[in-house]
């Protein structure tokens, strides 16, 4: 009878073992809440299941896979599997391989469904998270991730608030890894989770935008070398604008949310001129990449003062003047650096720059034109000492008016 009742205890141990094995496994990272699918405690270590969410809107027919070796393209072996209905996908892997490998997902042109609308996406592009955080993969994770490759020092934390402050100018609790489309339905949480999936919604239609772009300057085809520096231009491109984002999402709204997001990503695209989307920028990506910077800097120069406004109206006199934000490399400065012309035609003039000051001048080789129209036009070639080109000519327009003192009258003696 003694042996009997052994034999049923270590019968039921190994049941109830078998059973908790199953639980943590099929959770994905230890348990997850159902709403946000953040993860509940440790990540796994005996895990066979990752089982999450993908989204701009709920997409299905992407493709998510386990990156095992980081190049962002999906190999023969890696897990893989084709996201369903609310954007569900689940991954059979190794044990402890979801703590230390990032999930991507492959958003496919005309093939995945976006939910948002059940139309398929114009143009494919890739989404992702860190390892670890599985649970829901969307736009916002995306950049929060790349954030974190292109600054190793940068935790999550930090990653997470500067795509926070930057695109949604919030610093509150509210998590870019939580599922913005369940949480709509929160009335506590539904205006920061609407406006966090319109934000993902622009992210989303720019990064398919970008690459298609990109893939075209290259001859049609991104390779598996290129596909980290184009994850990092596009995420640059986009952080980059991100007050245009920010600035538009406070606008009201349309009645109709798709008009929203067009209006939104046209005049964010009309910021971004596609040829500078180029193999010599990706070359810059690259070299940086390899470089393994402590501090991230793709960011080209920006004009920070200029001493004449567009529109303006200024005297014959004036030469023009143009502050940068960072240190312009001297062997990119020609003598069109800046240059001004009227009526089609240049004006001639001489250029310097003063390297302390960060500043470009044009001086007039004579007096201007009174009542004239002029424009000033700063070459996109210009760049720091990292190589970072402004990209595109800049050029704004002035007026003039006469505001010279004649020299007084030579006074006339009585004739002789």
């Amino acid at each position: 009878m003694k042996r009997t009742l052994n034999c049923c205890y270590w019968l039921f141990s190994f049941v109830l073992l078998g059973l908790l094995t199953a639980c943590e496994g099929g959770g994905g990272g230890g348990g997850t809440n159902s709403v946000t699918g953040t993860p509940a405690g440790t990540a796994e270590t005996t895990a066979s299941l990752l089982s999450g969410t993908v989204a701009d809107g709920y997409l299905t027919g992407a493709r998510v896979f386990l990156d095992r070796n980081g190049n962002r393209v999906y190999d023969s072996g890696e897990p893989m599997a084709i996201s369903t209905a609310g954007g569900a996908y689940t991954l059979s892997i190794n044990p402890g391989e979801g703590a230390k490998y990032p999930v991507v997902v492959q958003v496919i042109g005309g093939q995945t469904i976006d939910e948002d609308d059940g139309q398929p996406v114009a143009a494919g592009y890739l989404l992702e998270a860190p390892p670890g955080r599985w649970q829901f993969i969307s736009p916002m994770t995306t950049l929060v991730h790349l954030e974190m490759q292109k600054n190793p020092t940068m935790t999550l934390q930090g990653a997470e608030l500067k795509v926070k402050q930057k695109l949604l100018g919030v610093v509150d609790e509210f998590s870019l890894f939580d599922d913005y489309i369940a949480l709509k339905s929160d009335p506590l949480q539904s205006n920061k989770a609407e406006r966090t999936h319109r934000a993902a919604q622009v992210v989303a239609s720019l990064m398919g935008t970008l690459r298609s772009d990109i893939t075209t300057n290259l001859g049609g085809e991104i390779s598996a070398n290129d596909q980290r520096p184009v994850a990092y231009l596009v995420s640059d491109e986009i952080l980059r604008r991100s007050d245009k984002i920010e600035e538009a999402l406070n606008q009201p709204l349309d009645s109709d949310p798709t008009v929203n997001i067009l209006n939104i990503v046209t005049a964010v695209e009309e910021q971004i001129a596609p040829q500078t989307l180029s193999r010599e920028r990706l070359d810059l990506y690259a070299q940086a990449i390899t470089e393994n910077l402590e501090v991230w800097d793709m960011e080209p120069p920006r004009i920070a003062r200029r001493n004449i406004q567009h529109g303006a109206i200024v005297s014959v006199a004036a030469r023009v003047t143009v502050s940068f934000d960072k240190e312009i490399d001297p062997a990119t400065i020609s003598a069109g650096a800046v240059s001004l012309h009227r009526s089609g035609s240049s004006v001639s003039g001489v250029v310097d720059y003063d390297a302390e000051l960060k500043e470009l001048r044009f001086t007039p080789n004579q007096k201007l034109f009174p009542d004239t129209d002029y424009t000033v036009v700063v070459s996109g070639q210009l760049a720091d000492h990292s190589g970072n080109k402004i990209g595109r000519d800049l050029a704004w327009q002035f007026s003039t008016l006469f505001d010279l003192t004649p020299p007084p009258l030579a006074e006339i003696g009585p004739a002789l």
